[in-house]
């Protein structure tokens, strides 16, 4: 499995010889700009610490592969964004070779950014997550792999994947895999409080796009918000039931459901139709303006 493949380079010692590559993935404090970014930060609530952390303990000891619609994945506060999408396309509007540097690593055209932004979802991360965050250098975006800690604000496409990063307007994409099976990772950057590689997850796409999110509310966290997609948390959020509370599917109890029911096995989103052909590294196109 390729996921388990990848941990075991990162956390089993010993395994090594003169043939192995060692690649470096970056820890990012959710409220830390990092070097060479694309913008500053777009996250209103910067300064406010995450205040739902996930506490359950991982899966062995390696970091877990989870649908973007896993319940407990993403958070937010409700009516509250967690990512200024306008004022992210104005920084980046301002500075031409930066939008066009956006616009590849994001697989779109330059003059579809604003169009592509506004249909992602501001949402936050609940748990720690592996990505691959791309920084601006030389005017060029280039690829490095990062582990995001909880209470990232992010913009979260129809998949339910990350797709940037509101503390520096970084796009992101999914982790990269090891080269031959014979990589391993070395962590650079401040370990902050609780972080264990055997809680980090890796985000996988949505089985189909999603309608609507329904996510931990960080002010209640045994409580849920529903948030439509493309919706930037002000007069759209709805309260959810709770996994616990008795439910046959969160879409109706946010807004009419377009499919026969919820996604199977998730308690998170409500999918309607098939998932459109994924654009360049795994994005779906960008959808209309929200």
């Amino acid at each position: 499995m390729l996921t388990a493949s990848v941990v075991l380079a990162l956390v089993l010692p010993g395994r090594g010889g003169h043939g192995d590559v060692t690649r470096e993935v970056r820890l990012q404090g959710f409220a830390e700009p990092g070097d060479d970014r694309f913008t500053d930060s777009t996250d209103p609530g910067a300064s406010v610490p995450p205040a739902a952390r996930d506490a359950s303990p991982g899966e062995g000891d390696r970091p877990a592969a989870h649908r973007g619609t896993a319940d407990g994945l993403y958070g937010g506060t409700r009516n509250v964004p967690a990512c200024e999408v306008e004022r992210q396309i104005s920084r980046l509007g301002a500075t031409p070779a930066k939008n066009k540097a956006f616009a590849v690593a994001a697989g779109v055209e330059p003059v579809a950014v604003p169009r592509y932004l506004r249909s992602l979802t501001p949402l936050r991360l609940a748990k720690d997550a592996w990505v691959t965050d791309h920084g601006y250098r030389e005017g060029e975006a280039y690829p490095y792999q990062a582990v995001l800690q909880a209470g990232t604000a992010v913009l979260v496409d129809r998949l339910a994947v990350p797709r940037v990063r509101c503390a520096c307007g970084n796009p992101l994409s999914e982790p990269s895999s090891e080269p031959d099976g014979k990589g391993r990772y070395r962590t650079t950057g401040n370990r902050w409080p609780g972080f264990s590689l055997a809680k980090t997850v890796r985000v996988k796409p949505a089985e189909k796009p999603v309608d609507t999110f329904v996510v931990v509310d960080l002010a209640h966290p045994g409580r849920r918000i529903a948030r439509p997609a493309g919706g930037t948390g002000h007069r759209y959020d709805r309260t959810a039931p709770s996994p616990a509370a008795p439910t046959t599917g969160t879409a109706t109890a946010t807004r009419p459901a377009t499919a026969s029911g919820p996604v199977t096995g998730t308690a998170t989103g409500t999918a309607s139709g098939p998932a459109s052909p994924p654009g360049p590294a795994g994005k779906p196109p960008p959808g209309p303006a929200a």
